[in-house]
C-alpha cells in the first residue's frame, strides 16, 4: 500500500481469539501510523459483525 503511493485507509480490521473471535480497535502505535499517513484515516466508521 505505502510503497504504491497510497495513503488513505478505507477499512481495517483487527481480530483476536481462540475459541471466540473478538474485534479489536487498532492499537495506539497503529493509529499514530495511520494518522501520519493521512489525517483523514482516523475519521472512520466502527462496524459490528453481529
Amino acid at each position: 500500500m505505502v510503497t504504491a503511493g497510497e495513503r488513505r485507509i478505507s477499512k481495517i480490521a483487527a481480530v483476536w481469539g481462540v475459541n471466540t473471535v473478538t474485534v479489536l480497535p487498532p492499537c495506539g502505535r497503529c493509529r499514530e501510523f495511520m494518522y501520519q499517513l493521512d489525517q483523514k484515516n482516523l475519521g472512520g466508521w466502527a462496524e459490528s459483525l453481529d
